[in-house]
Parts: structure tokens; C-alpha cells; sequence
């Protein structure tokens, strides 16, 4: 990809994201299927739980409360949380942020490892620009799956009697967009101070799963629960935006990380010495 955007010269900057998207179109496509996949088996199953709601339900209360926690499985049997226990809560925030940091890591530090960065910057383009167009491919990336998560919950779920208000579904989707946008971002910041895609890749998704544990059992252990506004995933989802709505602080605090963390990543990187 690089080695094109070299030889465009002057239009190489204007070329970066789209040629990026262009890179990654058959993935794209396969993962586009795969939520679509994934929506429908979800909605499917829905008439299952409406016809044993009760079993169901008493299931759900023999569970400690550790484990409810964790999975996001406190209600199980209304259409909003179905959609979040399914969904929301935990399948959908992995795959999302699968992809994100595998976009953000791949941005910069996969590029240096292939060796195509050098090239690339040695175009008018500055290296800033090179991050910040990055960071354009990988957000464009990112709203085009959850778009197509959005729009297949909108379309198949009401064939599925399974319906939950539009602005609770906008907004549950907006989060998601947020969310693995903010890991994203923070895996284009280690790489881009790093050099490293393996680095950028399991720090961020590390930072992931420990914030994600925070969020889970903050609840059920008393010690933890003042610290749970530190993990991005309690701003997610703990404001039940299924349900709620958009919450504006949390929309905040989630476009934040991504701010500070694209920052880092545009001061570290014009730092560093790529020869070292």
C-alpha cells in the first residue's frame, strides 16, 4: 500500500485513508457478514426465551451475582435485555474490539514492520498527517460494522417480535462505536510510540480485559466499586442506554480516551527516531 502512496507524491496524503479502507475491503466485507451473521442468530433465538421466559428467569436467579455481573445477564427475558445480555454486554464489545485494535495496531506499527513506513515517509506527507489519516480509515472502519449492526437489528429484529425503541438502540450502538474506538485508538498510540504491532496489539487488549474485570466485579466487591469509573466499559454500558438513551457524560468520557489517546499518538510518534 505504501509503496503506491509513495509514488503519488502530493496526492499520496489525500490517498492514505482511502487507499487504507481499500486495503481492507474484503475484511471488511467478511466481517460485515459475520455481525450480520451474528445479529440473526441473536434475534432468532428470541422467540425461544419469550416461550420459556420463566425458566429462564429462575435460571437467572439461581446464578450468583459475581456471574451475572460479568456476563451482563441480570434481565434476560424483555427484548432490551435480551439485546444487551446477548449482545451488547459481551459478545458484541469483543468482536469490535478485535477489530478496532487490530486496525489501530496495523496502522503505524504493522506498517513499520513490513518495512513500507519508511517509504511512505519519504512523500511531502508529514508524519502527523500519516497518523491522523490512519486514525480517519480506522474510525470509518469501525461506523461502517456497527452501522451494519445497527441496520440489521432495525430490519430483522422486529421479524423476530424483537423490538426496543430507536433511540435506546442509536444509542447502544453509538457506545459501541465509542468504545472500541477508544481501544483502537489506544492501540494506534502504543504503536506509534513503540514500533511494535504485538506490543500495541496485547497492551491495548490487556488494558481491555482488566478494565472490563473492573467494570464486572466492582458491583460484588466492595473495594473495587469506588474504581469503577475508572473502565471505559462502565460508561458503555452501566447507564443501560438500551433503555436510557444517550448519556451525554458518557459519550464525553468516551470520546475523550479516544482524544487523549490520538494526542499521544501524533507527539510520540513525531518524536521518535524510526532508525533506532
Amino acid at each position: 500500500m505504501s509503496v503506491e502512496l509513495a509514488l503519488s507524491g502530493r496526492r499520496g496524503l489525500s490517498t492514505v485513508w482511502s487507499r487504507t479502507l481499500r486495503d481492507q475491503r474484503r475484511a471488511l466485507m467478511w466481517w460485515a457478514v459475520g455481525l450480520l451473521a451474528t445479529v440473526l442468530v441473536t434475534v432468532a433465538f428470541w422467540p425461544t426465551i419469550q416461550a420459556n421466559a420463566e425458566q429462564f428467569t429462575q435460571f437467572l436467579e439461581n446464578l450468583p451475582a459475581s456471574l451475572r455481573d460479568l456476563f451482563g445477564v441480570n434481565d434476560f427475558v424483555t427484548p432490551a435485555g435480551y439485546l444487551q445480555a446477548r449482545l451488547f454486554s459481551f459478545l458484541g464489545p469483543i468482536l469490535m474490539l478485535v477489530l478496532a485494535i487490530g486496525a489501530g495496531a496495523r496502522a503505524i506499527a504493522g506498517e513499520e514492520e513490513s518495512g513500507t513506513l519508511d517509504l511512505l515517509l519519504t512523500t511531502p506527507i508529514r508524519r502527523r498527517d500519516v497518523v491522523v489519516q490512519k486514525f480517519v480509515a480506522m474510525l470509518i472502519a469501525v461506523a461502517t460494522i456497527v452501522a451494519v449492526t445497527w441496520v440489521s437489528l432495525v430490519a430483522l429484529g422486529p421479524r423476530f417480535d424483537l423490538t426496543v425503541p430507536a433511540d435506546g438502540l442509536a444509542a447502544a450502538c453509538l457506545n459501541l462505536f465509542l468504545l472500541a474506538l477508544a481501544f483502537g485508538t489506544i492501540a494506534l498510540a502504543i504503536g506509534s510510540a513503540t514500533g511494535s504491532k504485538g506490543l500495541a496489539t496485547g497492551a491495548s487488549s490487556g488494558v481491555a480485559l482488566l478494565t472490563y474485570l473492573l467494570k464486572s466485579f466492582a458491583p460484588s466487591v466492595d473495594w473495587l466499586e469506588p474504581f469503577r469509573v475508572l473502565s471505559p466499559f462502565y460508561y458503555y454500558i452501566d447507564h443501560d442506554p438500551l433503555r436510557q438513551g444517550v448519556n451525554a457524560g458518557d459519550v464525553v468520557v468516551l470520546a475523550a480516551v479516544t482524544v487523549v489517546a490520538l494526542v499521544v499518538a501524533l507527539v510520540t510518534f513525531e518524536r521518535r527516531d524510526l532508525a533506532a
